[in-house]
């Protein structure tokens, strides 16, 4: 659970050009990545740090979970303040956050797992959750899913056990499980790299997420119709964000989700594709256009471990 940020402060009232320096809030429990730039904060410090930080910045990029409402409050502290948040809105982290209203937001829009007629057994899965973490596979389709294909709360029959509220189902879709590492300027939508996701399901049917190689596909154009569909369904979405996939054998791929912030994949983007994704927000914040920014090349493969993922983004 990291909450950071990189805050731009300018040098005296001049041209925003003037100066640029940058600091990084990190909670004193996490592994220090940048001991000469890191204000660390000691747990339970937070309240008198974070104010203090928002005070005297311009702009703000947040690394938080959106579980909880966690990355939303943060969201609407740095609006309030004023400061340019370089990333999704608070708004757009309230929807993309929730599986079920990020669900109903895109119904009609892109493929779902509810518009997959052969699934294969059914997914739970907590409707505020991150990664693979309480996420279950039943083979047998619950009783009470008879005749609809996604379901918040209530009872699920003998198949499954009871479901605690919160919690949605879906169809398990087979096929490779993929991600999205997406830029936008609200408007338009670029796709940086097509990432693989490694899950292992355990014999429990419990899901566990592994790692992944981040710009393992080349096609990125091919997913653009269901980033743009994403980016309409859901105003707000600036800056970098994420969406996960499966492709099943029909090669029409389903949208699983939309996370509203960094992904583990994108810590390994800039050596993978040598992208600068902090000069990139930066230019879409001071209004150049996406598509003036530097077209991304092609890049290679970069394999890694959750392990390896955690540390690089911690």
């Amino acid at each position: 659970m990291l909450a950071a940020m990189v805050a731009e402060t300018l040098a005296g009232a001049g041209p925003r050009r003037a100066g640029l320096a940058s600091r990084l809030l990190r909670r004193a429990d996490l592994p220090s990545r940048a001991p000469d730039a890191e204000i660390r904060v000691p747990i339970g410090g937070w309240s008198v740090a974070w104010p203090g930080a928002l005070a005297d910045v311009d702009a703000v990029w947040l690394v938080a979970p959106e579980c909880g409402g966690e990355l939303a409050a943060l969201s609407r502290q740095v609006e309030a303040h004023g400061a340019r948040l370089l990333g999704p809105s608070s708004a757009a982290v309230v929807v993309a956050g929730s599986k079920s209203a990020c669900h109903a937001a895109l119904l009609g829009r892109v493929r779902q797992p509810c518009d997959v007629t052969a699934g294969d057994g059914w997914v739970v899965k907590p409707d505020d959750g991150v990664a693979a973490e309480g996420v279950r596979r039943f083979r047998s389709a619950p009783e009470a899913a008879s005749g609809r294909q996604d379901i918040v709360g209530g009872t699920l029959g003998p198949t499954m056990p009871d479901m605690p509220s919160g919690q949605i189902v879906q169809p398990f879709v087979a096929g490779e499980a993929l991600s999205l590492c997406v830029l936008s300027d609200g408007q338009a939508a670029r796709v940086l790299s097509v990432n693989r996701q490694h899950i292992a399901w355990g014999a429990d049917g419990r899901a566990r997420y592994c790692g992944g190689v981040t710009n393992a596909i080349a096609s990125r154009d091919r997913f653009l119709p269901m980033v743009r569909a994403v980016q309409a369904a859901i105003p707000g979405l600036w800056g970098c964000w994420g969406v996960d996939l499966v492709m099943p054998a029909d090669g029409q791929p389903v949208l699983i989700e939309v996370n509203p912030r960094l992904t583990t994949a994108f810590a390994h983007l800039r050596a993978a594709i040598g992208f600068d994704l902090l000069g990139a927000l930066l230019a879409l914040a001071a209004g150049q256009p996406l598509a003036s920014l530097p077209q991304v090349p092609a890049g290679h493969a970069v394999g890694f471990r959750l392990a390896d993922a955690v540390e690089a983004a911690s």
